[in-house]
């Protein structure tokens, strides 16, 4: 289990917000909880925190010398995917 927090910390809104995680499907994904609920605005000074999780598959420890998760988010004010990973 982990936790995401996308923050706006700017005077803008955020908006066509678009949020993804190679290990979690997110649009109507039960496993991803987000408080509040994502949509495409995030206000100024403000924040979306979502937990979610991940169950390390067999194929995961025959393929793979560590499993990464790469979360990224990006919006129309900020077209450069901005990236958050852990190991």
């Amino acid at each position: 289990t982990y936790s995401i927090t996308i923050e706006n910390q700017g005077n803008v809104d955020l908006t066509q917000v678009q949020f993804s995680d190679p290990r979690i499907t997110v649009q109507g994904n039960r496993d991803l909880v987000c408080s509040p609920p994502l949509s495409s605005t995030i206000p100024a000074k403000s924040f979306v925190r979502c937990t979610g999780s991940y169950t390390v598959t067999q194929t995961d420890m025959d393929t793979l010398s560590q499993v990464e998760n790469i979360a990224t988010v990006q919006s129309l004010q900020t077209p450069n995917p901005r990236q958050a990973s852990a190991i």
